[in-house]
């Protein structure tokens, strides 16, 4: 009887053993498992905080780019051409006349005051000035900032101007380029009458004229040109000239200049022949003729209502004839 209570004992200390021991193994399963729904839940956090932070950098970005159309559209919109299509760069003597005309051709190409500003407005604009006389098309360029359209070239500047009639007026450049008129009073540009027109040949703005009397105008006047220029911020004598005559260009009668400088009072200035072929037609030489000119323009302030013509051709010393 003692030994089925003592067995009886055991195994109720047995079963007491088995279920609330602390170092069984069925605890530390458990343990286990906490840890590794803790390190799922970290990581699930930081893909959502992830997902948001870059939700919140998308959304700034797509703020910027609203806010820069809308910008560029408030530009366009309200500003007038003036501001938001510049020349830079360019010469003193492009004026606003000037400007205006160039600003109204990309206008007029658009069909609108205010072209858009896209990633295609530089190429277009370009191609627009491109055919602009004006501008020497090698060295054009068209650039778009922020808030508009930037334009830089080398330009070409007018010599001497040219009327073939019916409205039908053209300024022409060193290279001989035909630009379409804009009023420059500040340049001081002659008139060329008398030149040689061709019925068959129409001029054309950007076009080349072939003319040896208007030409040989154009080196006369960049010879004026440098010595105006030597004498500083004087009156140049180019101001005093109304046009040049060259309609006895090329004749061989000493009593005739081929070409003629014609003030604005009428009074006449012999020059003669063209430059570099005075000793050909035995006439002084350029210098020793500009030297005559202008002692006489220094020396009453004005080349008008002094006399009738200055002849500057005879040499101050007489070649001996054979």
């Amino acid at each position: 009887m003692a030994k089925k209570k003592r067995k009886a004992k055991k195994k109720n200390q047995k079963t007491s053993n088995s279920i609330f021991s602390f170092g069984s193994k069925k605890p530390r399963k458990a343990k286990v498992r906490r840890s590794s729904d803790s390190s799922s839940v970290v990581f699930i956090h930081m893909v959502f905080s992830l997902m948001a932070l870059l939700a919140v950098i998308a959304g700034i970005g797509f703020g910027f780019k609203y806010l820069e159309s809308y910008v560029l559209r408030e530009v366009y919109s309200r500003e007038p051409h003036e501001i938001y299509m510049t020349l830079v760069d360019k010469p003193e003597w492009v004026n606003h006349a000037l400007e205006d005309r160039i600003f109204k051709t990309v206008e007029a190409a658009y069909g609108r005051k205010n072209p858009p500003l896209d990633d295609k407005t530089a190429g277009k604009v370009y191609q627009i000035l491109k055919e602009v006389e004006w501008f020497d098309s090698d060295s054009l360029r068209v650039s778009t900032k922020y808030n508009g359209i930037e334009i830089s070239s080398k330009y070409r500047k007018p010599v001497v101007y040219l009327d073939f009639g019916k409205g039908k007026q053209f300024y022409v450049d060193k290279n001989l380029h035909l630009l379409r008129y804009v009023s420059m009073p500040q340049l001081h540009i002659a008139e060329v009458k008398g030149f040689k027109k061709d019925k068959h040949k129409k001029p054309v703005a950007g076009n080349i004229w072939r003319g040896d009397d208007v030409d040989a105008a154009i080196e006369l006047v960049e010879v004026f040109q440098v010595m105006d220029a030597k004498r500083g911020h004087k009156k140049p004598l180019l101001s005093e000239i109304a046009y040049i005559d060259v309609r006895d260009y090329g004749s061989r009668n000493v009593d005739k200049s081929q070409l003629t400088l014609v003030a604005k009072d009428g009074t006449r200035i012999r020059w003669g022949s063209p430059v570099g072929k005075a000793s050909v037609y035995l006439e002084a030489s350029e210098s020793e003729k500009l030297k005559k000119i202008y002692g006489f323009y220094e020396k009453y302030g004005t080349i008008q209502g002094k006399v009738k013509y200055i002849d500057p051709r005879i040499p101050e010393k007489s070649i001996p004839l054979p």
